[in-house]
């Protein structure tokens, strides 16, 4: 997908700006939030992976695998390098290589989306991925692998941003 990039390098600009207080459910629905605007404002996918809709909204698979392991707790280590957040010289690497990789309009969107939703709770962003939008039309219970098109995505950001909601 043109302009999309992977999904664990884009939860790990998240954890990296975060200073490392995002947990695993903050992170798997912050990623899919930056990419319902990036289709919205920019036309183009952020997350280079399909969004699936599980029981607990919409998920990007492999962000969800390479954090799970962290549980409730706060992510302290980039996913993708391993780079501890506590690393400085690593952290700096890591902003100028995601600064060379992520053009800076999504890496604004990115910014915008940890600022503007990076301080509700992991079941807070629950109840906003699952109040509206597009995971209510496609999650089914017990079906596996419910994949949620991006133009179901992007129509629900770009609605979300006429009505200046979240």
């Amino acid at each position: 997908m043109r302009g999309s990039h992977c999904p664990v390098l884009v939860a790990d600009y998240l954890i990296a700006k975060s200073g490392g207080r995002l947990t695993p459910l903050q992170v798997i629905k912050l990623v899919y939030v930056a990419h319902g605007y990036s289709l919205a404002l920019l036309g183009k996918p952020l997350a280079g992976e399909t969004i699936e809709a599980w029981r607990y909204g919409p998920v990007v698979p492999s962000v969800y695998h390479s954090a799970k392991k962290y549980g409730g707790s706060p992510i302290r280590e980039l996913l993708y390098s391993g780079i501890s957040v506590d690393d400085r010289d690593g952290v700096e690497g890591a902003k100028k290589f995601f600064a060379s990789t992520i053009p800076k309009e999504q890496r604004d969107i990115l910014d915008g989306v940890l600022e503007g939703y990076g301080n509700f709770t992991g079941p807070e962003l629950i109840d906003i991925t699952h109040k509206e939008g597009p995971w209510k039309k496609y999650y089914k219970p017990r079906a596996m692998r419910q994949k949620i098109p991006d133009d179901a995505i992007k129509e629900h950001y770009s609605e979300v941003i006429k009505n200046g909601r979240t």
